[in-house]
């Protein structure tokens, strides 16, 4: 479960600062399936899934900071 977790932090950190990550990470299935995992037992997945789903698809950092 931890492996999970950090696989799903790494994923959305990718598609967050890289270039053209978001891309990549939706082209791959990486969003269709932290989606999948949001709905998994264990509560840590649940949110390591939430919050990857919501840096793949988040466009503009500032906005959600101000």
């Amino acid at each position: 479960n931890t492996n999970v977790c950090i696989a799903l932090n790494d994923i959305g950190e990718f598609s967050r600062f890289y270039p053209n990550g978001k891309l990549i990470v939706k082209s791959l299935g990486a969003k269709d399936i932290s989606l999948s995992l949001i709905s998994n037992d264990d509560e840590n997945i649940q949110t390591a899934a939430l919050q990857c789903a919501s840096k793949i698809m988040v466009n503009s950092y500032q906005m959600v900071m101000k």
